[in-house]
Order: C-alpha cells, then structure tokens, then sequence
C-alpha cells in the first residue's frame, strides 16, 4: 500500500501522541493508550494497521513501548518525591514568616527590581 507523506505524517503523529498519552500523569489517557497499543484488531486506525501501514513491526515496538513506560514510572516517581520534598521544606521555611499569597507563590524566586 502507497501512501503520501500527509499520510505518514498523520498516523506517526497518532503513534506519538499515543505514547505521550501511555506516559502522562493522566490515568484515563494512559489506560485507552495502553488498551490501543495491546489491541489485536486489525480495522482501520487500529495500532495493527497504523504499523502495517508505517512499515513497522507490532511487536517490537510494544516491547520499546514497555521499556519507555517502565523508564517513564521510575522518572514520575522520582519526579514526585522530589515536589513533595520541596514543597514540605518550603513550608517549613516559611512557617517562621508572615505570609501571603504573593510571598508563598515566590518563595524562592529572585527578587527583581522594578523601575520607577
């Protein structure tokens, strides 16, 4: 099967945008992302088709699929611990200090002069 460059474009943007939905924070898009890339069906938009299509091979791009997602829960975790621990120690700096909504929202920031 031919098909034009649009087309090409069009289903690897789908397969991109797939994976970025399999490793966001999101439950709900990575669980129909994950659901779309396990799918054997073969109909039209399917991810069977779309590899067909795209000349690529189902199965080894489930397993690089399965490495980005285990690569992408360790760096979310990471990711989280590391917000949690900052926000807690910026709490507990600021808990000696009178506070308001600017102040707690710049905690941290570089004070920037303004001009008269």
């Amino acid at each position: 099967m031919t098909i034009t460059h649009a087309e090409r474009d069009l289903w690897t943007a789908v397969i991109i945008r797939a994976v970025h939905d399999l490793i966001d924070e999101d439950e709900t898009y990575g669980q129909e992302a994950r659901a779309w890339f396990e799918s054997t069906e073969q109909h039209i938009g399917s991810f069977f088709w779309v590899c067909y299509l795209l000349g690529l091979e189902p199965t080894a791009l489930r397993r690089h699929l399965n490495e980005v997602e285990d690569i992408s829960d360790n760096i979310s975790a990471a990711r989280r611990t590391t917000v949690v621990y900052g926000l807690e120690s910026n709490a507990r700096s600021q808990r000696s200090k009178p506070t308001d909504f600017y102040s707690a929202r710049n905690a941290g920031r570089p004070r920037t002069q303004t001009q008269p």
